[in-house]
């Protein structure tokens, strides 16, 4: 038994003993009968014994009141334990709500992603790109007044020579400039073509006016190199008819007459191209660099930017696995970049071996880029919801849409943003420059 239940037990004992000994008595009153009260009630608290029945009774009282008392506090236990057992299951309740609630957002989501999972990790292993390399960067001039002015500067500044000069296909004068044989294994060609239209189509803009920023060309540069030094490249250009733009002590930046920017860089050995740079939009950049890799089978490679002339910040460097001008992929801020159906770059012509396996590769790899869009899109998604925000909200930018057709035995393909490839069978390329 508790110190709680005794101190009950004793008052209840108390209150009932009270009225035994301290009830007031007929004819009790004033000072007198209080003191005589007092003496009588002094005399029945020590000498006064109670009946057996009475003992007996006050002891039956007590412990009904004791009893009484126990429920009591028993009950109130319980219902503090009910209280918080309670307050515990209306709380688990919550956090279980709670869980479903997010899993329904998000868990679900990753669970219905998971098993895409492999099937998305073997349609990467199914693309198997054919090694191709980068033969010709096309460009075009609007008559042949305009051509003269090009082979100029190619064969003066560049001092690269006439390789052929003819008709093509379309009627139109063709000519080739390069520092070897197209014959030859790991050769590049400049092609200048005569295309009318360009004397009458829109100029590109030359400014965004939303950002109030210059535009840039589809075709950032290609880069040469020569056994010469920065001073002695910065003459011929000047002579040539091109525009010096910037460099150092590492490179020059100039531009042809029909606004081709090259890039010079002073090496010892043969002068050679080394690579073929494009402007690729920022939102579009990472597509389109997985499909030159998906499809012409290029690797990424590291730029030394502590010897070499400077590029743009995460830029990427390709090359191919047999050889010829690498690839330099820069990032350009959304709507920067002129319009592509008005300026001087046709496109880029690629030798593979085999341009029917090079276009099946690229219907390969668009399928899997449309996948890996419309997911990018729905995690875009998820995080705006989980945000509390407006999933319309998305700022998609310049999207990546490359496609790809059959022209005769040559596969066309665009990569994404607009510069057009020509994939073109190796074989074949190399046994019509060695007829003709």
């Amino acid at each position: 038994m508790t110190r709680t239940h005794l101190a009950f037990a004793a008052g209840c004992t108390s209150m009932l003993l009270a009225p035994v000994f301290l009830l007031p008595r007929p004819g009790d009153g004033g000072l007198v009968g209080e003191t005589m009260r007092s003496q009588r009630i002094t005399q029945g608290i020590q000498g006064h014994s109670p009946s057996p029945s009475r003992i007996a009774g006050l002891t039956a009282v007590c412990a009904v009141s004791m009893a009484s008392f126990v429920a009591v506090q028993a009950l109130r236990k319980r219902s503090i334990a009910d209280r918080k057992a309670l307050r515990m299951s209306v709380a688990c309740q919550a956090a279980s709500e709670a869980q479903e609630a997010a899993l329904s957002r998000r868990g679900a989501s990753l669970l219905a992603l998971t098993p895409m999972m492999p099937a998305a990790a073997n349609a990467e292993e199914s693309i198997r790109g054919v090694p191709a390399s980068i033969q010709r960067v096309v460009v075009d001039v609007g008559n042949n007044e305009g051509m003269e002015k090009e082979l100029k500067f190619w064969t003066k500044a560049c001092q690269m020579q006439v390789l052929s000069d003819g008709t093509g296909a379309d009627g139109l004068r063709s000519v080739t400039v390069g520092y070897g044989p197209e014959s030859a294994d790991n050769s590049f060609a400049v092609e200048i073509k005569v295309d009318p239209s360009a004397l009458t189509r829109k100029r590109p803009s030359l400014l965004n006016y939303s950002a109030m920023q210059p535009t840039v060309n589809a075709l950032n540069f290609t880069q040469i190199s020569q056994p010469d030094q920065i001073f002695d490249m910065y003459a011929r250009v000047e002579d040539s008819g091109g525009t010096s733009l910037v460099g150092d002590a590492r490179y020059l930046d100039c531009e042809s007459p029909r606004g081709v920017q090259v890039r010079m860089v002073p090496r010892e050995g043969p002068a050679t191209v080394e690579l073929v740079s494009l402007n690729i939009e920022v939102p579009a950049f990472d597509a389109t660099k997985k499909f030159y890799e998906r499809v012409g089978s290029l690797e990424e490679t590291a730029y030394n930017e502590a010897e070499e002339a400077p590029i743009q910040k995460y830029s990427v460097l390709l090359k191919s696995r047999v050889g010829g001008p690498k690839l330099l992929l820069c990032p350009v801020p959304d709507q920067r970049i002129k319009q592509r159906d008005r300026d001087e770059f046709v496109g880029i012509v690629m030798l593979a071996p085999s341009a029917q396996q090079a276009a099946e590769t690229a219907e390969k790899a668009i399928a899997l880029a449309l996948e890996e869009d419309k997911k990018k899109e729905e995690d875009e998604r998820e995080k705006l919801l989980l945000a509390g925000k407006n999933p319309e909200d998305i700022r998609r930018g310049t999207v990546s849409r490359p496609a790809v057709e059959m022209a005769g035995s040559d596969a066309r393909m665009n990569d994404g943003v607009g510069n057009m490839l020509t994939f073109v069978d190796k074989g074949t390329f190399k046994s019509s420059l060695r007829s003709a």
